[in-house]
Order: structure tokens, then sequence, then C-alpha cells
């Protein structure tokens, strides 16, 4: 019968101690991308759109595409902030450039440019880009994108 309290008596400790720290983890940072402008094609920025989401979203953070335009954030980052409820905004611009090749036929470089708001402390975070350049104009925006949020997002 002793062994039997002790036993429930450690399993209720376990549950609770599992409980607290559930309720006590720090929530994953979460990011609103806001739809990226410049100069590239618009399936270009879209498709830029998504993989920022993509490469946030495989670093462990919690991560949406908004239709709102990367605007001044200095004037409508706290509204966007409001109305979207994450910690910080990202947008930018991407231009895509292909180039002939004799050997491979095409080359693209992608040049990134991404910006941030931290809604947490209403900080305009200093601009990020990224220039990336191979034979396939979505490796090039993927590699831009992983160098610019190095920067952005440390970790």
């Amino acid at each position: 019968m002793r062994n039997a309290l002790r036993a429930l008596t450690f399993f209720a400790l376990a549950v609770t101690l599992i409980a607290r720290s559930a309720i006590a983890a720090p929530a994953a940072p979460s990011f609103a991308v806001l739809s990226i402008g410049g100069e590239a094609a618009e399936n270009e920025r879209h498709y830029t759109d998504t993989a920022i989401v993509k490469a946030l979203r495989s670093r462990g953070f919690i991560a949406d595409e908004f239709d709102d335009p990367a605007a001044d954030f200095a004037v409508l980052g706290p509204a966007i902030c409001a109305s979207t409820g994450v910690g910080v905004l990202i947008g930018g611009t991407v231009a895509v450039e292909r180039m002939d090749d004799r050997e491979i036929n095409q080359w693209a470089t992608a040049n990134l440019e991404l910006r941030a708001y931290d809604c947490v402390t209403n900080h305009v975070l200093a601009p990020h880009a990224a220039i990336a350049a191979t034979y396939e104009w979505k490796w090039a925006v993927d590699r831009a994108i992983a160098v610019a949020l190095k920067n952005v997002v440390p970790g």
C-alpha cells in the first residue's frame, strides 16, 4: 500500500512538473511576412514571400504571409502589428536578373533587401541586403533569403 501511494505521489509530481513547464514555456517568436515589392516579376515576388515563411518555419518560428504591402514601418508598423498580433513584421524588395550563359544556358542573380519592424519595442530594424547567384532563379532567391535572415533573425 505504501509503495502504491509513493508511486501515485511521484506520478502526480511528474504530471504537475510537465504541466508547469508547458505553461511556462515561452512561445516561439511570430512573424508576419508582408508582400515583398521590387522589380521582380509577380510570380518571383510571391515565391519570395512563401520562401521567407518556409525558411522561418524551418527554424522553429511561427510565420505567415499577409497581403499588406511592406510600406513605411515607422508610420504603419504599430497598426499592422496590432491587426496581425505578431512580434515582428518583415518586408522588403527583390529583383531577379537572368543572364544567358554559354555553358549552362542561364544564370540568375537575386538581389534581396529585407526590412523588419519589432512590434514589441516599436522599432524599425536595420535593413539587410543579400545577393545570391546560381543557375536556377528560385535557388538564387532561397540563398539570398538564407543570408538576409541570418542578419534579421539570429539563430
